[in-house]
């Protein structure tokens, strides 16, 4: 991992970088500001992935490539392993 929370002297905390070998973010006061920036981060990363995803799916392209499924792949699948009357065929109005 290339974070690491370190407590300063002053018993704030300070995120470690092994990347840049450098404080990234000093004077945290408590594990809620920490989290709160990780999730904030996590977010981000999150949102570009997912929206990554939809582009190319809206595009016609493959995100998870020899793995992707189309709508009608993982109906059929769920027919295969549930049957006809799987809730999630029910749902989409598609059970036998």
């Amino acid at each position: 991992m290339g974070k690491q929370i370190v407590q300063q002297p002053n018993g704030k905390f300070a995120l470690w970088s092994s990347v840049v070998d450098d404080f990234t973010v000093v004077d945290y006061e408590n594990a809620e500001e920490i989290i709160d920036d990780f999730v904030e981060e996590s977010r981000r990363e999150l949102t570009a992935k997912i929206n990554g995803i939809i582009a190319a799916l809206d595009r016609g392209e493959k995100p998870y490539y020899q793995f992707t499924k189309s709508f009608d792949d993982c109906i059929e699948l769920i027919r295969e392993i549930h049957g006809d009357d799987a809730e999630s065929l029910k749902h989409f109005g598609l059970s036998r």
